[in-house]
């Protein structure tokens, strides 16, 4: 029988276990982030790689431990862009039913303007 003193806790001098714990703390807070799923399977994989000499009298250990976390969801949004009547390109963020800062009319008061192929003024409704 062997005579193996080799443990997980102390390969690498615990740098195994130190990674290990840093990656699972990464999965953790990823699980309970509001901005992720929870059908997504998470993993964390700890990997030792071995290379003997050709005595066969002494191994280099790799010792690396990653990750894989569920995604960010993605966030949908529309952005109006357009060319006012100086040819300048105006681009802006729309949110339904937002009121420009200074506008006093309504969403459903406004309108686009077009002309061929152009977006020359957003305006109200007459």
């Amino acid at each position: 029988m062997s005579d193996m003193k080799v443990k997980l806790d102390g390969l690498g001098g615990g740098a195994a276990m130190d990674r290990f714990e840093e990656e699972m703390n990464k999965v953790i807070s990823n699980i309970v982030g509001p901005n992720t799923s929870h059908k997504t399977k998470r993993q964390v994989t700890l990997t030792v790689s071995i290379s003997p000499n050709e005595e066969r009298n002494q191994c280099v250990m790799e010792i690396s431990c990653v990750s894989k976390l569920a995604p960010i969801k993605s966030v949908d949004s529309v952005l109006a862009i357009g060319i006012d009547s100086h040819g300048s390109v105006h681009a802006e963020e729309w949110v339904p039913k937002q009121m420009g800062l200074f506008d006093t009319s309504t969403a459903e008061d406004r309108t686009l303007e077009r002309a061929p192929g152009k977006i020359v003024a957003m305006g109200s409704r007459q």
